[in-house]
């Protein structure tokens, strides 16, 4: 067996584990909830529909922008910043479009997110600038 058809076995194999997980954790809330909450509805979907329908879409444009803007040391930080952003929206995104307290998602705490949100982001940003500078201090006078 070679190599690529030991990994395409793997990444199968990892493919069906996360499937049957969501799979659990939906018969999880479809069982103990019976999904009667329409506000456990809104949870679940909007951050989906946010992450698929906008948030992707901004990515990929301000990467293809930034891709011709930034000078090449930058990319790689870039990006990671972009991708670690966007995790974080889509993570923060749940707690993010919470309509409230409800007795029947107790897991809702009452915080401030968006303040734990935005300083997530400052710190990611402020780490993703610093190793640009750094980069591009070191790559100085070398070609492409």
């Amino acid at each position: 067996m070679t190599r690529s058809t030991d990994l395409t076995r793997l990444r199968a194999g990892i493919g069906v584990i996360g499937v049957a997980t969501v799979g659990f954790g939906g018969w999880l809330a479809v069982s103990s909830l019976g999904l009667k909450s329409l506000r456990l509805a809104l949870w679940l979907a909007i951050p989906v529909v946010l992450h698929d329908g906008v948030l992707v879409p901004a990515v990929l444009a301000i990467a293809w922008i930034g891709r011709r803007v930034l000078p090449r040391p930058v990319w790689g930080p870039a990006a990671v910043g972009l991708t670690v952003t966007g995790t974080l929206t889509a993570l923060a995104g749940i707690a993010l479009v919470r309509p409230g307290p409800d007795p029947m998602l107790p897991s809702l705490l009452n915080r401030n997110y968006w303040a734990g949100y935005g300083t997530a982001l400052v710190v990611v940003w402020a780490l993703t600038a610093t190793v640009a500078v750094v980069r591009v201090r070191r790559y100085q006078g070398k070609t492409f």
